[in-house]
């Protein structure tokens, strides 16, 4: 559990899409979630008739917005896409278009709001782009070995330089001590 501070701390900052109307958001992926919805208005879980809980996806990206109000905005946004809708055919399609199953950590993600105002016949109609990324992989791939420092400004003559370079890195983490 969190501290009172905490509980009673602004959420933080969010996109809207009545703000930025016909407007797009893009960013670089950081988290992908399913999340269940919540009914309009309430913060109470919603489910279809049948008792399965209606679900979103919830896609964070890093993004350069950035809300003067938020000191500690770092300008990640999550969109929620609805999984019952032309908005899930719409993430369908912007991922068969970039060969991937579905956006993940690393991908650029941009949302673009085309039409509707939100309400009742008259849906918000969205387009997505997924841009495959690098990933988690490329981040952490340690197979490329450490630049060769330039130790020419060093002023080391000729047999100090080459003694240098032939000391070989060891990883410490190895070591029995």
């Amino acid at each position: 559990m969190g501290t009172l501070a905490d509980a009673l701390a602004p959420s933080g900052p969010s996109f809207s899409w009545e703000e930025n109307s016909r407007g797009s958001v893009e960013g670089i992926v950081v988290d992908t979630a399913i999340i269940q919805a919540r009914k309009f208005g309430t913060n109470d879980p919603d489910f279809w008739d049948d008792g399965k809980p209606k679900e979103l996806v919830a896609i964070t990206i890093s993004t350069e917005l950035r809300d003067p109000s938020f000191d500690d905005d770092d300008g990640r946004r999550t969109l929620y896409i609805t999984l019952w809708s032309g908005q899930k055919r719409a993430l369908q399609a912007a991922a068969k278009l970039a060969g991937v199953k579905e956006p993940t950590v690393g991908d650029t993600f941009k949302a673009t709001h085309v039409s509707g105002a939100g309400r009742a016949g008259d849906p918000r109609v969205f387009e997505y782009v997924i841009t495959k990324g690098a990933g988690i992989a490329a981040a952490l791939d340690t197979n490329d070995a450490p630049a060769t420092p330039d130790l020419s400004s060093l002023g080391l003559s000729a047999e100090q330089l080459a003694g240098l370079s032939a000391l070989k890195v060891v990883d410490s983490s190895k070591t029995p001590f």
